[in-house]
């Protein structure tokens, strides 16, 4: 019998067992994976996210894996537009810190080899899931396809935006893919762009290039459709031709297309299971905020776990989780979408009108401009914002 029983050991779920390490509850994670996912993902950790760290007394090792991007250099066809800078933001954490989720995944694992109160059950898959009064049992299949039973007073589901889970439950995910789609590659950077991340907004289409610790640099440019195998130097032509840079006599690392939707459930919870991340939503990643709104989803479900568990009142906190995380998860998904917009819109026209606005937003709302893409404009974005406002529930 275990007191929560975290499906996923992607970030979020990592981080909800790591901010609830020290509350001695029993914990069981389950992952369906040998290990994490080397592909690329996500990539940016936001100053909100890293004050979380620095309750874990993680956020230095993390800084020390990854680059802190502190400027945002933003060009248009033939000039530079802007630079949006970090360092007025309202946070001890003025920078993006750029650290690749494999990393940021190993981080979060590793610290929870100090807690004898948690496991982790690695090649392990859900198959079923029962919910009654007093608790809830998991069915879970091993490597082996044997099927072995645990149970706990609560399930939180970290499981992905193909959640086992919420199909199982059959709750209902609303949304739809975009048109939009990407190829992005890792490359040795060969730039002399050091540190700080450039977007290039021309009338041919947008290119994006971010630093990565290790001396790499990711490329992101948008494709006509979804290329499962691109042509040859697909991506490099790319970017010299709208970018101006060459990356032909560069290392490529990896490479991959991918596609953005928006998805968000109708419901966060479901009796005694309560959804995470991907799970509960799902956005476009340009900008960087989809995990993000996963760690605070994790922040906020921890705390509603402790309450629910050592039964101080009665209060309904899933409702609050829901309403709350529901809330700052509609404005990211409408952040991503509009991000995602103004990047990549073409022709002459319309580039010159976006770039007129960029210009005006970088001039005369230097201080705004990071703060939004930092995440800390998000309505009731943390855990600490709704405590404020619900101060007697939580204290």
């Amino acid at each position: 019998m275990y007191d929560l029983i975290i499906i996923g050991a992607g970030p979020i779920g990592l981080m909800l067992a790591n901010l609830l390490s020290d509350s001695k509850l029993k914990i069981l994670i389950v992952e369906k994976k040998e290990k994490p996912d080397q592909n690329s993902k996500a990539i940016g950790i936001t100053p909100p996210s890293l004050n979380l760290l620095k309750k874990l007394n993680l956020v230095d090792v993390f800084i020390d894996n990854g680059v802190r991007v502190n400027s945002v250099i933003v060009h248009g066809t033939k000039k530079v537009l802007g630079t949006v800078t970090f360092n007025s933001i309202k946070s001890d954490y003025k920078f993006i810190l750029s650290i690749p989720q494999v990393i940021t995944e190993i981080l979060l694992e590793n610290n929870l080899g100090k807690f004898d109160n948690i496991t982790l059950l690695r090649e392990y898959e859900v198959n079923d899931i029962n919910i009654s009064n007093d608790g809830v049992e998991v069915g879970i299949k091993d490597y082996k396809n044997i099927t072995s039973h645990f149970k706990a007073e609560f399930v939180c589901a970290c499981d992905g935006g193909k959640s086992t889970i919420r199909e199982v439950l059959k709750i209902p995910f609303k949304g739809a893919k975009y048109h939009d789609t990407f190829l992005m590659a890792d490359f040795k950077d060969q730039t002399d762009f050091g540190d700080d991340a450039h977007l290039f907004f021309t009338q041919k289409g947008p290119v994006e290039s971010f630093p990565l610790p290790a001396g790499k640099r990711r490329w992101i440019v948008d494709t006509p459709k979804y290329l499962k195998d691109p042509p040859l130097n697909f991506l490099e032509n790319r970017v010299l031709d709208r970018a101006g840079v060459d990356l032909k006599d560069s290392v490529k690392l990896s490479q991959n297309p991918f596609g953005v939707q928006h998805y968000i459930n109708t419901e966060y919870y479901h009796k005694r299971v309560i959804f995470c991340g991907d799970s509960a939503h799902i956005m476009s990643p340009i900008g960087g905020q989809g995990m993000n709104t996963g760690f605070a989803d994790a922040e906020f479900a921890a705390a509603v776990i402790k309450k629910l568990i050592l039964k101080t009142n009665k209060k309904n906190y899933f409702e609050l989780y829901k309403k709350y995380r529901q809330k700052a998860a509609k404005t990211a998904i409408k952040r991503a979408w509009l991000s995602m917009r103004i990047g990549t819109m073409k022709g002459a026209v319309l580039s010159a009108i976006r770039n007129f606005m960029v210009i005006y937003l970088l001039k005369f709302f230097k201080k705004m401009v990071p703060m939004y893409f930092s995440m800390l404009t998000i309505p009731y974005g943390t855990f600490e914002k709704v405590k404020k406002k619900n101060r007697s529930l939580f204290e």
